[in-house]
């Protein structure tokens, strides 16, 4: 894991996602954006499909693959928006 920042706004935590079963873990929550993307990038460059995610608040469960907190952002983050409908006049 890399270093946490104290600001809880543009805190990040990043997942690996396997497409072919659909299953995620989390690698490391309350990064702040530069430490992120630069994990993110080392773990493309090995060949895993690595993502961020925004953070609303800290976490405070030490394992991040074990955090309630990182499981609720990322579920939120995958609910897919609702369907705009305009409405003919």
């Amino acid at each position: 894991m890399r270093k946490s920042t104290p600001k809880t706004s543009s805190l990040k935590l990043v997942m690996l996602f396997d497409r072919r079963n659909r299953t995620w873990c989390v690698c490391s929550h309350n990064l702040d954006v530069e430490d992120a993307s630069r994990e993110v990038t080392e773990l493309r460059r090995d060949g895993l499909a690595a993502f961020t995610v925004d953070q609303r608040s800290r976490h405070t469960d030490v394992n991040p693959d074990e955090c309630a907190a990182c499981r609720a952002e990322i579920k939120h983050s995958m609910n897919p928006l609702p369907v705009f409908d305009r409405r003919k006049r």
